[in-house]
């Protein structure tokens, strides 16, 4: 029998979307599937629309408080059955032949040690376009090939496939709100695992556009610091400016001058090129007003 594939989605408040998620994770060509929907304490009408669905693959994991994301996953971890583990947003989706096609290719490539993603279609709910990442031919550690290749570099969490023991090696790091998943990726590579990448554009990337998204983007800003300290050390210099531009307008409102700073500081040192770094400074601008 093909090895068994448990598939983590955790799910806030996604009543609405949840329906179409599941819908793309059932149709799969594969077909040797365990569905653990781990429901981070929602306050709508998420749970009953999970009951309601009848395939007999699907397990509901309820949580007794709000935890986030990295709790949501990691107690789907801990409760996956499956040779593989996958994740998967609530608000995401995979083509149907996701599973298939990158199972195949990670057990040809060697699964032990490997962690596996593939390339992503974003969609913004008017038109969609499949992005390619940029070949890491420097062979720089990940969150520097991430950073330095912001829009051309996505290792985006529901496109990953791996064996079940590594995502319980690894797990997500329960601290974080934000950045979960480098945190996760650079933690992997520390430890020795490697990365695969699938080039076939299999994940579609729905863009979050929620109010309450940009109405933390302080909070983002204060939580990527933070996060930044962690690993400033990992990343190296250019890395490190290169996040701190791509940052900047996330706090234009609150300190314009050094979000400003930060943005030529990363078109100065090449670690953020031309066409991006004109986009920050737009965005830093429109930042400020926007507030004012």
């Amino acid at each position: 029998m093909p090895p068994l594939i448990s598939v983590v989605i955790p799910a806030f408040n996604r009543s609405s979307l949840i329906v179409g998620c599941l819908e793309s994770v059932f149709q799969q060509t594969y077909k040797n599937i365990e569905v653990l929907v781990v429901d981070d304490k929602s306050t709508d009408d998420t749970l009953n629309v999970l009951h309601s669905i009848s395939d007999k693959r699907l397990r509901i994991i309820s949580l007794t408080k709000n935890g986030g994301g990295s709790v949501a996953r990691n107690s789907g971890i801990e409760a996956a059955r499956g040779e593989y583990i996958a994740f998967l947003d609530s608000d995401d989706r995979w083509l149907p032949n996701k599973l298939e096609v990158q199972l195949s290719k990670l057990i040809s490539y060697g699964d032990r040690l490997s962690v596996s993603y593939t390339n992503v279609i974003i969609d913004d709910g008017v038109s969609s376009q499949a992005l390619y990442n940029k070949p890491n031919k420097s062979n720089r550690n990940i969150l520097e090939y991430l950073f330095l290749n912001w829009s051309e570099a996505h290792i985006q969490t529901s496109s990953w496939l791996m064996r079940t023991e590594i995502a319980r090696t690894v797990k997500f790091d329960e601290t974080l709100r934000l950045h979960q998943d480098w945190d996760f990726l650079v933690r992997a590579e520390i430890l020795g695992y490697n990365f695969l990448e699938i080039r076939e554009p299999l994940t579609v990337w729905l863009m979050d556009h929620r109010p309450d998204r940009v109405s933390l983007a302080s909070n983002r800003f204060s939580r990527s610091m933070i996060w930044l300290q962690k690993w400033e050390g990992h990343i190296g210099r250019k890395g490190v400016l290169a996040f701190k531009a791509r940052r900047a307008p996330e706090n234009a409102h609150e300190n314009f001058p050094r979000s400003l700073y930060w943005v030529l500081q990363g078109l100065v040192s090449r670690a953020v090129s031309p066409r991006p770094s004109l986009k920050l400074l737009r965005a830093c601008f429109g930042s400020k007003f926007r507030q004012n």
